[in-house]
């Protein structure tokens, strides 16, 4: 079983059909065990690998969950500012005490 603090991530994850499933080439050790979840999120906010980064963009994640994606979005692809939002008081409560220092 995952720890609380180490599931990060809410969906099914991304992984394209050559390269055996590998998107990112540069994801740090600490991230590996949420690849396909990160890669999900890398390859929808890049508009399918079309962008490089997010550089002086301004984000805002609609039903964010326990973070992950804007957390992955946050340290790998530079945005301007990006913020969090979702309905569950608990899941903003975890983001807050996990994320504190981003």
């Amino acid at each position: 079983m995952i720890p609380n603090t180490e599931w990060k991530h809410m969906n099914w994850g991304y992984a394209p059909l050559n390269k055996k499933g590998i998107l990112l080439e540069n994801l740090k050790p600490e991230d590996e065990n949420e690849r396909f979840s990160n890669q999900l999120y890398h390859y929808m906010s890049t508009a399918m690998g079309e962008w490089q980064n997010l550089d002086n963009k301004t984000l805002v994640e609609v039903s964010s969950g326990r973070g992950g994606g804007l957390d992955y979005i946050t340290r790998y692809l530079n945005p301007k500012k990006a913020y969090g939002v979702d309905i569950s008081q608990v899941q903003v409560d975890y983001c807050r005490d996990i994320y504190k220092n981003n």
